[in-house]
């Protein structure tokens, strides 16, 4: 519960999770034969013995007695729930974020009933020597995640390939010493079944390993449709590998190439085909592409619905004018694209995109008109606007700024941003502002990021939070901001019940005894937030 008497949203499974995991050293036993009341109070498998022991009235729910006996009432038996994936998951990040997670927890929780599991959190136990035990102890996995697991070679890889052969969905990111091209040869010899392949930041990955891959899985599954998920950022794939893969997997829907600076314009060599792609994602930010090859994107993928070019240095305000030609943009990223001019080329595609946009990602952009998003963008969820100068509401197009309507805003990302109205003064135009910016909230916001913003201050910060409308906040973010003190930061964790995680490193007004300060009002006030400070 918190202050309100809110309930923090914590399942019975949840919470038993993180019980567990507190006391997972006093409570842990090698086998079932070993449980007795002095030592342990839960079970955490291997399950597959549990069936014989007929004492055991296994249900399928959270918390089972073994008899009916009062002084029993407290054991808890996590069986049929703790059996599914997605249990065993959350238990194993729990002890990684707690930094109680051993091997020999591992060695029980990963059962032969396993169907996905993801070693990111816990990527610091994961050598060869787990991947090998994998094989024989999770036969069923169909998804594996193996991100940052920086010490598993390509050897371990190649075996992980040959023993799953029904895998799904496959996670090598930051596997940059074993992600390899024979390695990429391997997993489409052997995995016809994948759907998703992330080898986000494999860096020794080239042209040669991506169109091996496509022709051993073109092989190995004739009809080549099922892969729809491929991410490549940050590898050395040019345009000559992204044809082999557009060739190949014609249904693709989701592709990621950020990073690859090399990649200029892959599309042109379908263009005369006039065969039409099933692309609706596409990530091409920090890439060469320009407004030409944005044009033939247009053209082959009219069904693109989230769009990011962000950080493209050769697209203008032409490029908004080809995407203004689809439809159906729900998602657009144009960060750092310092070419594209918000009245030029935002305020065509808002008038065109608006009404559906979700996301929208104008990060370093100059002269952003506040008014007309909120009035041309009514659904929109994100919206960041990192490092934008002289962001303004200036009441053109023929907009009201007056009405009372509010948007549902989700997120909302102002750092190190500055703001402008005319003549007015600085604060005044800063304040004015902010005070427009509620109407983009709603009671929705769970997410506000405000490090670096110039004139932060602690009335600011209160006129900003005075009203009922930040109660679903859970996350706050108020890095570098020099001028608050620990005043206004008690008047947050008043207004924002909803607060999880509050960030006010490197804010000099903040001292040592201040922070402690506001943990201690915080246990006053019974609210269970997390503060960041340093």
């Amino acid at each position: 519960m918190n202050r309100n008497g809110k309930e923090l949203g914590f399942s019975l499974k949840e919470i038993c999770l993180k019980v567990i995991a507190d006391h997972i050293d006093e409570w842990f036993c090698s086998s079932i034969s070993e449980l007795t009341l002095k030592n342990s109070m839960y079970v955490l498998g291997p399950f597959e013995c549990l069936a014989k022991f007929k004492n055991l009235k296994l249900q399928p729910v959270v918390l089972t007695q073994f008899n009916s006996s009062p002084a029993l009432s407290r054991i808890a038996v996590i069986a049929n729930y703790m059996i599914d994936s997605e249990s065993t998951q959350q238990l194993i990040n729990l002890l990684s974020m707690k930094k109680k997670l051993k091997v020999m927890h591992l060695h029980l929780l990963l059962h032969s009933r396993l169907e996905a599991i993801d070693f990111t959190v816990p990527c610091a136990f994961m050598n060869d020597i787990f991947i090998k035990k994998l094989e024989y102890r999770c036969p069923k996995l169909i998804r594996i995640s193996l991100k940052n697991c920086s010490k598993v070679t390509a050897k371990a890889i190649k075996c992980l390939a040959e023993a799953f052969n029904a895998l799904q969905y496959l996670d090598l990111s930051n596997c940059y010493m074993a992600c390899k091209d024979d390695v990429l040869s391997c997993i489409g010899n052997n995995c016809a079944q994948l759907r998703q392949l992330i080898l986000d930041g494999c860096s020794m990955i080239t042209d040669t390993g991506i169109k091996n891959f496509c022709q051993c899985f073109a092989k190995a599954n004739r009809d080549r449709k099922l892969l729809r998920k491929l991410s490549l950022v940050n590898t050395q794939i040019t345009d000559a590998g992204l044809r082999e893969v557009l060739q190949t997997f014609r249904l693709l829907s989701t592709l990621s190439v950020s990073g690859c600076r090399d990649i200029v314009d892959p599309f042109c060599s379908f263009i005369p085909q006039k065969k039409l792609f099933s692309l609706s994602i596409l990530d091409l930010s920090n890439t060469g592409i320009n407004d030409i090859s944005v044009d033939h994107i247009t053209t082959l993928c009219p069904g693109l619905h989230d769009i990011n070019i962000s950080n493209c240095d050769n697209v203008t305000d032409v490029t908004i004018t080809t995407i203004n030609s689809i439809s159906g943009v729900r998602s657009f990223s144009i960060a750092g694209c310092h070419l594209i001019t918000f009245t030029i080329g935002i305020i065509p595609l808002l008038y065109n995109h608006g009404y559906q946009l979700e996301t929208l990602n104008l990060s370093g952009m100059d002269n952003i008109d506040l008014a007309a998003i909120w009035h041309l963008c009514p659904r929109l969820k994100v919206l960041i606007m990192e490092s934008c100068k002289d962001i303004c509401k200036t009441p053109t197009y023929g907009i009201d700024t007056n009405q009372s309507r509010h948007l549902h805003l989700q997120k909302l990302n102002l750092k190190d941003s500055t703001f402008y109205q005319g003549e007015a003064d600085v604060d005044e135009s800063r304040s004015d502002c902010l005070k427009f910016i509620k109407k983009f909230c709603g009671n929705t916001l769970k997410y506000l990021y405000w490090s670096r913003m110039e004139g932060i201050t602690d009335s600011l910060i209160c006129d900003f939070l005075n009203e009922d409308c930040f109660n679903s906040l859970t996350y706050l973010e108020l890095r570098y901001c020099h001028y608050i003190t620990s005043d206004s930061l008690e008047q947050i964790l008043q207004c924002c019940p909803s607060l999880q995680q509050l960030d006010i490193r490197f804010c000099q007004q903040i001292s040592t005894a201040n922070n402690e300060e506001l943990k201690s009002y915080a246990d006053e006030i019974n609210h269970n937030v997390t503060i960041l400070w340093e």
